[in-house]
């Protein structure tokens, strides 16, 4: 079935390729490949590997070009597609090393990978915003003094100003960029638990590593993981809907 997003020529009325771009499989892999560079970076720099190994190897991670066949695959054997990425990351990674992803899990790199996604998309989504309100700004400048009939239950009512009904519908848009303003960085933030969401498998170092890896990414640093409280996806979800 062809998707009307994609549609050869309906995806002209509701496809959007600069949204389509930042959702798309292969940037949600780039922030993957992002995270596991991230992190072995951040072993270097806590001692936990050579700093320099690290770094050599965190540019290899970056640069990788996976097998898309082969996670397809993986992900329908194992339910997600990172232990197939991660499998293909350590074959391919020279010298090799057992430092990739190790003291990690999947819920950390998927949720990274959406925290940056999420980033991206509401960076544009607060431009297209403003775009809007620059165009409601400039139809109120040049009518907003104009007579026009007001309506209700969808027949002439009273006389009202272009105006008033131009603030109707700039309103709420002023509200919700405040509102994703503050939602922005409650959804931009570093997953990092380890297998059992505590960081354990990171001690000593926990703190300075998920500090490191926050910095290079671009995201906030909780103190803990969130694998399990998902709240301000859920509201993040909910603004979208408005």
């Amino acid at each position: 079935m062809t998707s009307p997003f994609d549609h050869p020529w309906l995806g002209g009325l509701f496809g959007d390729q600069e949204a389509a771009d930042i959702w798309a499989p292969q940037r949600t892999i780039a922030h993957m490949l992002a995270f596991e560079a991230a992190y072995t970076r951040a072993l270097g720099k806590v001692g936990k590997i050579d700093e320099a190994l690290a770094d050599q190897v965190a540019q290899q991670i970056a640069a990788f070009k996976p097998d898309m066949a082969d996670l397809r695959d993986g992900a329908a054997r194992d339910g997600v597609v990172v232990p197939a990425l991660v499998t293909q990351l350590k074959d391919a990674i020279q010298p090799s090393t057992d430092s990739i992803h190790s003291g990690t899990t999947s819920q950390d790199v998927i949720d990274t990978a959406l925290a940056l996604t999420l980033r991206d998309f509401s960076h544009l989504l607060d431009a297209r915003l403003a775009t809007l309100t620059s165009a409601f700004d400039v139809l109120a400048d040049r009518f907003g003094d104009r007579p026009m009939m007001g309506r209700t239950r969808m027949q002439a009512a009273l006389p009202i100003k272009v105006s008033d009904r131009l603030v109707t519908w700039s309103q709420p848009i002023a509200v919700h960029r405040k509102r994703l303003a503050s939602l922005r960085p409650e959804v931009a933030r570093l997953q990092l638990g380890s297998a059992a969401g505590d960081r354990a498998a990171l001690a000593p170092n926990a703190a300075q590593i998920s500090r490191e890896m926050a910095a290079e990414l671009g995201l906030q640093n909780p103190p803990t993981a969130w694998h399990s409280m998902r709240a301000d996806i859920a509201d993040y979800a909910n603004f979208l809907s408005l």
